[in-house]
């Protein structure tokens, strides 16, 4: 019998309160059903870099409609994912963890003897890919920690970069391991202006570089043109035979022909050529010329489908994806990016369903040359964390994010002019979402169900919200408007979105 047959998970949320001077910070609880039977699952990391024997707690269980069902006290658990601990209560959907004492490696504790609940700390400040020092935060940032955050104190405690609390007698951090002096080095402003400089230099020497080894590739050509067309001249006077003149001249026709732009005629010369001279290198080299022009960049991303066989792709740029065929040849989800040409056609358009039940799947890079996201793109992509798009992207179809649990945040670029409907439907982690100033119109059920999401960023004054399109966000309050108050008009706006009536309109 297979996993969802018996195994059902009733809820999986973040527990984002934090008791002051506590050296455990509870994560996420996630609520199983199993057959009949109910268990918790507590994940936890220690505020800094203890060594934590055990804690134990006290847990609040609730139903659906957050009425108290029942609690279990002093229930030991270990830092981590704990073992699962049974609910003796039926018809719980929700679980609170109160820490009570935790127990050290060395045998010292800390109490909690009032059993003072935990309370959400203040907003930590995002490292936005707009800010002008976001390329060296991520590039001084890569294998260190996860910099989404800007560290900084609170109350008796500093956050790190990648947002984990940690106490001030502990100077390295419980979830990622980075230090507090590390941090406060290597993202110092003045610090991360210089390495900006440095990267902008060695990108700059670097396209020098490949410039200088692209032009004397035309030189070198052009020298190897010159020996063979003397050889093949030579040749011809002694031994006067066609089947040196033919493969030269059409040789040397291909050149000219690639020289002209006139690319598909050139690649079908060179490879008919075969061994002849350089042909084959000289139609890998056309074939790279092509896709340069053909996209528009200076460096290109291209495959095809006998070198990639997860991939299919029509005559008008339509981009599919087989997922079994890729995880059958070993590939990773870690950093998934998608090529800018396959098999000699420009990528514009992500097919219907493209990485729908990909579970692992964390981070996605679209190439410059994809206009459309297609249709359920994304769904049920589970532990899918970022996404970043390309400079072309225009049209984002429907159902595009729904069930990507691990979305906290999402940016959508101001080159998007259409949000399908229920695009982020059910992504329950998410919490922020700035819509770029294409967007006008939010659509049905566009973030229903997103049960953290508490703010959004308009740049551009919005005309309509479609029904329910923030049904059961409870937690959403404000809007955030990147633009002149004069310019706001009240959309026009469906039932079922009393969280968006009711939020907190700001200017910036």
């Amino acid at each position: 019998m297979s996993e969802n047959e018996t195994v059902k998970i009733v809820s999986d949320r973040p527990q984002k309160e934090w008791i002051p001077g506590c050296p455990v910070q509870v994560k996420q609880i996630r609520v199983v059903r199993e057959n009949d039977a109910l268990s918790a699952v507590i994940t936890s990391v220690p505020c800094g870099g203890f060594s934590v024997r055990n804690y134990t707690a006290d847990i609040d269980y609730t139903g659906a409609k957050r009425q108290n069902v029942g609690r279990t006290e002093a229930v030991t658990l270990t830092v981590g994912e704990s073992a699962p601990v049974d609910v003796p209560f039926a018809d719980v959907v929700y679980a609170y963890v109160t820490v009570r004492s935790v127990t050290f490696a060395d045998g010292k504790t800390w109490t909690n003897e009032s059993g003072t609940r935990g309370k959400i700390l203040p907003e930590q400040d995002i490292y936005w890919q707009t800010d002008p020092l976001y390329n060296a935060i991520r590039v001084e940032c890569s294998g260190v920690t996860d910099a989404k955050y800007k560290p900084d104190k609170v109350d008796g405690a500093w956050r790190c970069a990648c947002g984990q609390v940690n106490l001030d007698e502990s100077g390295t951090c419980g979830a990622c391991g980075c230090s507090l002096d590390w941090l406060n080095t290597h993202l110092d402003p003045a610090y991360l202006e210089e390495r900006s400089r440095e990267i902008a230099d060695k990108t700059e020497k670097e396209a020098v570089k490949i410039k200088k080894k692209r032009e004397n590739r035309v030189s070198d050509t052009t020298k190897m043109i010159l020996i063979f067309a003397a050889l093949g001249l030579v040749i011809a006077l002694v031994v006067l035979t066609v089947t040196t003149f033919i493969p030269l001249g059409r040789y040397n026709k291909a050149v000219s022909l690639a020289a002209d732009g006139e690319y598909d005629e050139a690649i079908a010369i060179f490879t008919d050529l075969g061994s002849f001279k350089d042909a084959s290198a000289m139609a890998a080299d056309t074939n790279y010329k092509k896709a340069q022009a053909i996209t528009g960049l200076e460096e290109v991303n291209m495959t095809t489908s006998k070198k990639s066989p997860w991939f299919s792709i029509t005559a008008d740029g339509i981009l599919s994806f087989k997922k079994d065929e890729y995880e059958d040849r070993g590939g990773t989800w870690e950093h998934f990016i998608i090529p800018d040409v396959v098999d000699n056609v420009v990528v514009r358009e992500l097919d219907r369903n493209f990485f729908m039940n990909c579970k692992e799947l964390i981070a996605v890079t679209l190439s410059d040359c994809v206009e459309v996201v297609g249709e359920q793109c994304f769904y049920n992509c589970e532990k899918l964390e970022a996404v970043y798009f390309g400079k072309n992207v225009t049209t984002i179809l429907p159902r595009a994010f729904i069930n990507c649990y691990s979305l906290t945040e999402m940016e959508i670029p101001d080159t998007v002019t259409t949000l399908g409907l229920r695009a982020f439907n059910n992504c329950i982690k998410l919490n922020k979402v700035v819509l770029g100033s294409g967007i006008t119109e939010i659509g049905s059920y566009q973030f229903s169900l997103c049960v953290e999401l508490e703010r959004i960023t308009l740049k551009s004054p919005i005309t309509s919200v479609g029904e329910f399109a923030f049904s059961e966000c409870g937690k959403f309050v404000k809007i955030h408007c990147r633009f002149a108050e004069s310019a706001w008009t009240e959309p026009a706006v469906s039932e079922g979105n009393e969280a968006f009536a009711a939020a907190e309109v700001l200017f910036e």
